[in-house]
Order: C-alpha cells, then structure tokens, then sequence
C-alpha cells in the first residue's frame, strides 16, 4: 500500500494480536494475526515486525526497498518473516534492524531444521543491521522517515521504536510492561511526549494484571493494560492512543466492549483492528 499523493503519512495495522494467531470467526473484526505495522508515505514503507501480520503484507507489497524494524524475537514478533514474499525476489534489497545480540539468533530462523530453505538460498538482498537498545539514537532516515529507539521495558532485550515523518511522529510500545519509575522518568516521557500516535501494549486489563480475575497475577509477565495504557497517553499528551497486542483469548465481543469504555475515559482511544488505516 502506498499513500495516493505522498502527502500524507499512513499506518496500516497489519497484525495486532499478541503471543500466538488467532484465526476464526470469534475474531474476524479485530484480526487473529500477530504483530506487524506498515508505515507507508509515496513509495517508500516502513515496516515494524515481522509476526504473521507480514504475510499478506508480503503479497502486495509493491516496494523493492523495504526496511524491517524488529522490537525482539519473541516468536510472535518474527514468525512471518519466512513467509514474507518479498524475500524470494531477487530484485528487492531488504534492510532487517533487530535489538543488539539478536542477529545471530534471528537468522537460525531462515536456517535448516527451523526450515526448509538456508538463509543463503533465499533470492533478494537481505542485510541485518544491530541497533543499541541502551539509548536514544537516530537509526536511519530515507524520504524524510526517521526512525528512533529507546530501551523497552519488556522480558529480554527489547526496543521501544518512534517513527517520524515530517512534523507527525508514532510511538509503538508494541511490548511493554507498566512501572511507576517509568511515569517519573524524563526521557522516557520526553521520547513520547505529544506524538501524534501512542501504540501500546493492552494485552491485559488491571484486575487481570493483578490478579482478581483469572489466576494467577500477570505482573512481571512483560505487558500492560488497557488501564495503564489511558494513563501513559494522558501523561504525555499524546494525540491518540491504539490499543495493541490483544490476548489471543479476547473475542470481538469483548474487545468492542473495552473500545466502548476506553473512549469514555479517552475520547480519542481505540482499539487497533487488523486492516484499519490511521492517517496522520
């Protein structure tokens, strides 16, 4: 997808489902496949994660030069990357950034018994890059995209990305575990503050999180709630706020039923839905 005059800066979610896919009519509406975002601005796209959201993505994407972000190579963030169509032209060159150390890792992935093909067999041009995930840095800018990480607060290394283009900026905190240090920390909230698209982890919802519904309590198990997530977006005024990384067990039922509250409390909240375009 691509925006029609390159005026405009658009997301497509293309995967919004945590921890594993979820086909089914219990979750037609929102989407069963997991994480993958498409930024896309004239003929130039961003992409952040590689879950099974890549897929379809792969299918009609039309780009020859495309840049994948990855957040952390829990398999729910890389299980599409083997199905991701582009991969098998030799005519793309595809750039693969992933947190500092996972680059080894990540390519066992593409590597026999974990599957069929050798990395080296795979047709397009394909370059993995390491990024710090201790600092605050520009990683890369192309057709006025900037792309910038900041240290994830999640199990295992993880990065925090912010997509700039232009005077518009998204924040995805795609996996992300609440602490109240992190309300007191300026950079932290600096990263985030006023951008025009907060992206967060509402895997849960507090009594969830704390155990009071269902057992036992998920503190510690690296993601947020849809609670916490009003409260960060409100903290740093952001503009909007998507609720992302849905537990596999939420139906469509329910779903619609926290986006109806969460507008309540935050009129300009919502729940990310697979196929749905935010423009900036």
């Amino acid at each position: 997808m691509t925006t029609d005059k390159g005026d405009k800066l658009i997301l497509t979610f293309r995967g919004v489902r945590g921890s594993y896919p979820v086909p089914g009519k219990k979750t037609r509406e929102y989407g069963g496949n997991t994480p993958c975002l498409q930024f896309a601005a004239g003929n130039k796209n961003i992409i952040l994660d590689a879950g099974t959201g890549i897929c379809q993505l792969g299918r009609e994407l039309q780009s020859k030069d495309i840049d994948i972000f990855i957040t952390h190579l829990h398999w729910d963030h890389i299980m599409g990357f083997p199905y991701f169509a582009p991969i098998y032209d030799e005519s793309c060159h595809i750039n693969v950034f992933a947190p500092e150390g996972a680059v080894a890792s990540f390519k066992l992935l593409m590597n026999k018994p974990f599957f069929p093909l050798k990395l080296a067999e795979i047709k397009a041009e394909v370059n993995f890059e390491e990024i710090a995930a201790s600092e605050i840095k520009e990683i890369t800018e192309k057709n006025n995209f900037t792309v910038k990480t900041f240290s994830g607060f999640h199990t295992g290394k993880n990065l925090i990305y912010k997509i700039c283009w232009q005077d518009k900026s998204c924040v995805y905190l795609g996996d992300y575990e609440h602490q109240d240090e992190n309300l007191e920390d300026h950079e932290f909230l600096q990263f985030l503050n006023g951008t025009d698209l907060l992206i967060y982890d509402a895997h849960f919802i507090d009594d969830e999180y704390n155990g009071l519904s269902g057992s036992p309590a998920k503190k510690g198990w690296g993601h947020s709630t849809w609670e916490e997530g009003i409260k960060l977006a409100c903290r740093v005024e952001a503009k909007s706020l998507a609720f992302f990384h849905h537990a596999p067990e939420r139906t469509d039922k329910e779903l619609k039923e926290l986006e109806s509250w969460a507008k309540g409390e935050l009129a300009t909240s919502f729940a990310a839905k697979e196929g749905l375009c935010f423009k900036f």
